[in-house]
């Protein structure tokens, strides 16, 4: 009984951990996204989005190799970039 309990906890801790460590990367990955510089085989579509946390209009940017995108924050009236 013992054995499974210490199996079940140390399962349950490595969940949890891995969770944090998949949040960190992806935090990690959309900060490099929103760099002021275009990255290299990334082309312009005809998407302007909204981000729904800054309000900032954006260009998509779309990687047609990797199947990336890429949000570039458009200067408008109202935000500086």
């Amino acid at each position: 009984m013992g054995a499974f309990f210490l199996g079940y906890v140390i399962v349950s801790l490595l969940i949890v951990l891995g969770f944090f460590w998949y949040v960190s990367m992806t935090r990690k990955k959309r900060a490099t996204q929103s760099a002021d510089r275009i990255p290299p085989g990334f082309e312009p579509t005809a998407e302007i989005t909204v981000d729904p946390t800054t309000g900032r209009k954006q260009r998509v940017w779309y990687n047609a190799r990797t199947g990336q995108r890429f949000y570039e924050s458009l200067l408008d009236e109202n935000h500086h970039k």
